[in-house]
């Protein structure tokens, strides 16, 4: 059955069978950043900024950028088809949607292609087993789903697409045909990191890519792999550039808490790629930070023996190895956003999941030599496997309707989590919903209380619906709550009381200008106070005695 169209005819199938499951993310709106890039924001509706998002931060686009970040991102070719989107459909999802599923479908045939190189071509249909279950399971395709997640995408499909030609110029056999694919792999491997800088993590599973001749020393693997570091080194250096640095991590700090976070975030990824048990809207934030000194211990001695494992399993199972190992290296920078609040952790599997592809493809198919009696029973397991990652795909990209269906699901398979209450109401408020936000941001306040974001947009909402002593009560609690964070309500008391009580009006602004973690606003209100105010030389007065204290 070693024939091309047999080929093409089934990876065509797979590629049908995705289309269908995931029709319905057509009727989605926005949700996430979504909304600041897109729904509200400017930069990637006028053609002028084009090149402009090559010299800005990848921040630039959104609506809510608030200027240079600890950790910031450059990613200028996955910000261009945004461009390309909005003169299709402009504000309309359809385009967007179209782009990611294209891009999906891409990204599956690549994958078939590269697993096959791997396994060899009559194994080719092992390689379909793996796109398969790359192509459906459902953690990594939020990636696809949700709109703003296509930075994985474009990273996948350039980075994958260089790997295929770099295999190819290696095995030219006249020099200068070899030397023009090489610098072909070099720039598309460009590309996919001016996309997504994870793929970086991908070139020092280049070095190790399994071979017939186990022998070749590691020197001359970097040396093959010379347009590929080229393309990393220009890419690091557009990126320092543009950055001002590589702005990497928000400090020595970040990197110390991704690095106990590192083993929960490997093993958790591997489990919810292999198998969508657990709620998708993961805050790893608080799960991991939950984690003690001796749970993180005993995870990280597991992760160490899973790779003596691999170490081990690397001579009888080399693409086994390799493939984990690659998912291993490109999910490590994960390790970075699980100390942030943030929900989108399983985009962060879809290029690691390339690896997992191949690690299963391989396997798969050693089972099916090895256990000849058993083949029937493989082949059933894996349909129904891929049946059931299907349904659940398909259910979760309806899930992505709206921010109501997306955080109403969350909140039903986790009521008693915070987070999806929280950003509920935020949702609402930026929506100029401010009623509806009260009831989910005051259940996010009651079951998260010593997190100051939901206290602050609950007294935004109360605030701005007239209700002025429920929001004086929660300001004085946000006072004595969140000492450290308590700027918005500060200025809120400072506010209610500065026409009727100056003295504890200016003592709320000078409280909250001693604390290093408030803000600019408190000093601006001060300068304010005691220069313009109507009641400025009572302020300056107060001031001075309190210095004096």
């Amino acid at each position: 059955m070693d024939n091309a169209w047999h080929r093409v005819g089934a990876l065509a199938g797979v590629l049908i069978v995705v289309v269908a499951t995931l029709l319905p993310v057509f009727d989605n709106g926005f949700v996430y950043d979504d909304t600041d890039v897109i729904e509200d924001g400017e930069v990637v509706h006028d053609v002028v900024n084009l090149f402009e998002v090559f010299r800005r931060p990848a921040m630039y686009v959104s609506s809510a950028d608030g200027g240079p970040k600890a950790f910031d991102t450059y990613r200028p070719m996955t910000l261009i088809s945004f461009f390309w989107d909005s003169a299709i459909s402009g504000r309309d999802p359809f385009a967007y949607h179209l782009t990611n599923l294209l891009m999906h479908l891409l990204c599956v045939a690549l994958v078939f292609l590269v697993v096959q190189r791997l396994v060899g071509r009559e194994a080719w249909m092992f390689a379909l087993v793996g796109a398969a279950w790359f192509a459906l399971s459902p953690h990594p395709n939020t990636a696809q789903i949700w709109i703003n997640g296509r930075s994985d995408l474009f990273c996948t499909a350039y980075g994958l697409a260089s790997i295929l030609v770099w295999r190819r110029a290696l095995m030219a056999e006249t020099p200068p045909k070899g030397a023009g694919l090489h610098v072909l792999a070099g720039l598309l491997f460009l590309a996919g990191l001016l996309s997504k800088e994870t793929l970086l993590m991908v070139v020092p599973a280049l070095w190790l890519w399994p071979r017939s001749d186990a022998s070749v020393p590691l020197q001359e693997r970097i040396i093959n792999t010379s347009p590929i570091l080229a393309a990393s080194g220009l890419y690091l250096t557009l990126r320092v550039a543009v950055l001002g640095g590589v702005r990497a991590s928000g400090g020595s700090g970040h990197i110390a808490t991704a690095l106990r976070h590192l083993a929960p975030v490997e093993l958790e990824g591997l489990l919810g790629a292999l198998w969508p048990r657990r709620l998708y809207l993961r805050f790893l934030s608080d799960e991991i930070g939950s984690l003690g000194a001796t749970e993180l211990t005993l995870l990280a001695i597991l992760l160490i023996m899973t790779l003596g494992a691999l170490w081990r399993l690397r001579r009888n199972a080399p693409i086994v190895s390799w493939g984990l190992c690659w998912f291993g290296l490109c999910l490590a920078p994960a390790a970075l956003i699980a100390g942030m609040l943030w929900p989108g952790f399983g985009r962060y599997l879809y290029l690691p999941s390339v690896g997992l592809a191949a690690a299963l493809a391989s396997g798969t198919r050693a089972a099916w030599t090895r256990f000849p009696r058993w083949r029937a029973a493989v082949a059933v397991v894996a349909v129904v496997y891929l049946g059931v990652l299907g349904v659940n795909l398909r259910g979760w990209a309806k899930d992505f309707h709206d921010v109501e269906t997306l955080y109403g699901a969350t909140i039903t398979k986790n009521p008693k989590g915070p987070h999806a209450y929280g950003w509920l109401g935020i949702a609402y408020r930026k929506q100029g919903r401010n009623d509806e936000s009260i009831a989910p941001l005051t259940i996010a306040h009651q079951l998260a209380p010593n997190t100051p974001r939901y206290t602050h947009h609950l007294l935004y909402s109360l605030v701005e619906t007239g209700r002025g002593d429920a929001a004086i009560e929660l300001a004085k609690d946000c006072v004595r709550q969140h000492e450290s964070d308590a700027e918005e309500c500060h200025l809120l008391l400072y506010s209610t009381y500065q026409m009727t009580d100056p003295e504890l009006a200016i003592g709320h602004l000078l409280d909250c200008m001693n604390n290093e973690r408030n803000g600019a606003r408190c000093n601006a209100a001060f300068a304010h106070a005691i220069t313009k105010h109507p009641l400025h030389a009572r302020y300056r007065e107060i001031a001075s005695q309190r210095s004096r204290r």
